[in-house]
């Protein structure tokens, strides 16, 4: 009995997978087909963008200076406030004066002794001059006379020298700041014994203009240079290329700058190049520090095809869309064979280039004239019916009694509203939806075409089937 028990449980499982291959229900009857999914949809656009080559990097100031003192001596006073804005020579610290004033003063007074011995040596020199033709004084006497003349002489210099170093001396005591900028935090309080130009006192940054530094890749150094000799681009060390700058809280790269150096040769131990950009910084919202994300174009505006970035999905590590193919089907319906337009989705691999305003650039794989799928990719198959859809903001009219409007996507598009295939009872309830969602987002059903005309060129057409408000 066990046996047979155990042998009947062995086989629900397989009639239960027999009964669902079989497609059918408890009465017999076949299951009706799963519902296409519905997905969002858009055409690719042209524009003229600029290639670009992405990096990091760390901006650092254009100047910084370690204050340090130039004489020994005991920290007074303390002239600013911590992380303030200085300008050029104004005081920071102030180190005890009185030692070297006191120096001053006795090198003030050398020098007047100094030139008293002088006069004083000058005046025997005249006298023995005078002297020395009527033989009242000798020979060695004159010289005498002139070598001490000269002696003294050359003592004032030397006192007017000491003057000066003491002097410059008392001068340092005011420690000032030697460029405008901006200082860091006091390393030492008042009080302490300060050693000349040993002992940090503050750093000095001057934050306008700003420069950030980055490296380049080997590969994309190759790169460069290749565009460098075809003349596409400028040299980097010409000084004159431009370079645009991100921070982390920011979208896009806002911030304008030019290459201002560029390194002659790779670093060996990690395959790069230094590069700097210098950039304008007179509002100082970059600080030394700061991670930045820099964007360097790559040769001069082209027209190219773009799509919806959401469009994008990955297979394997390859980048593919899945495009959309028109087909007509007659399906029986009542008896009566009735034709209908459905939609296929198309696995199409593509070559994804850069970036440009929340578009992605394809390189090659899609043509204009080809709707793509941008929302929805997780329910769909590769040749299987999807139903494409429109969102966006709603804004409807009327025109000569008939309904009309557009409605325009997150990605800018407008779509024009056509409800010509509709009959008066749909349009006039569509009509009054319409007006109650004028203004709103909305998801549009229905079959999006392209149409042209010598005016207008490309317009986006979706022929309305249902419309509803949608979050």
């Amino acid at each position: 009995m066990k046996r047979i028990f155990t042998s009947r449980w062995l086989l629900l499982p397989l009639v239960m997978c027999a009964t669902a291959l079989a497609g059918c229900n408890r009465n017999g009857q076949q299951l009706p087909p799963p519902k296409a999914p519905e997905v969002l949809v858009s055409f690719p656009v042209t524009d003229q963008i600029t290639d670009y080559e992405y990096f990091t990097g760390r901006t650092e100031p254009i100047h910084s200076v370690e204050i340090k003192a130039r004489v020994t001596g005991y920290l007074d006073k303390i002239d600013f406030k911590d992380g303030a804005d200085v300008k050029e020579g104004a005081p920071l610290f102030e180190i005890d004066p009185r030692p070297y004033r006191a120096e001053r003063d006795r090198a003030q007074a050398t020098r007047a002794q100094a030139i008293a011995h002088r006069d004083l040596s000058q005046a025997k020199l005249e006298r023995t001059r005078a002297a020395f033709p009527t033989r009242a004084a000798s020979k060695e006497d004159l010289d005498a006379a002139v070598a001490e003349a000269d002696a003294d002489k050359a003592s004032v210099r030397i006192a007017e020298e000491n003057l000066r170093i003491a002097e410059l001396n008392l001068a340092w005591t005011v420690v000032k700041a030697p460029i405008e900028g901006r200082l860091t935090q006091r390393r030492v309080d008042p009080g302490n014994l300060v050693k000349a130009d040993d002992t940090l006192l503050t750093t000095l940054h001057k934050l306008h203009p700003m420069y950030a530094l980055f490296d380049v890749d080997e590969r994309t150094v190759l790169k460069l240079s290749d565009l460098e000799r075809k003349g596409t681009i400028k040299r980097l060390r010409d000084g004159s290329v431009e370079v645009e700058l991100g921070l982390a809280s920011e979208e896009d790269y806002p911030h304008k700058g030019k290459i201002d150096f560029a390194s002659a040769f790779l670093d060996s131990s990690t395959g790069t190049r230094a590069v700097r950009g210098v950039f304008d910084n007179q509002n100082h919202v970059l600080m030394p520090g700061l991670f930045v994300r820099i964007r360097l174009p790559v040769g001069e505006p082209h027209s190219a095809t773009l799509i919806e970035e959401r469009a994008l999905g990955t297979d394997q590590g390859r980048k593919f869309v899945y495009a959309l193919k028109k087909e007509k089907v007659t399906e029986e319906k009542d008896g009566q064979p009735v034709e209908r337009t459905l939609y296929k989705a198309v696995y199409r691999p593509v070559t994804p280039g850069t970036l440009s305003n929340g578009k992605r650039v394809v390189q090659d794989g899609l043509a204009l004239d080809e709707l793509v799928i941008v929302s929805g990719l997780q329910r769909v198959q590769a040749d299987h019916e999807v139903i494409p859809m429109i969102r966006g903001k709603l804004r409807a009219r009327v025109e000569g009694g008939e309904p009309a409007g557009t409605v325009t996507t997150d990605a800018g598009a407008p779509w024009e509203l056509d409800f010509s295939k509709l009959s008066a009872e749909e349009k006039e309830k569509l009509a009054e939806t319409a007006k109650n969602l004028n203004g709103e987002l909305v998801l549009v059903k229905g079959t999006p075409v392209v149409r042209r005309d010598g005016t207008r060129g490309r317009r986006l057409v979706v022929i309305v089937r249902e419309m509803k408000a949608t979050k």
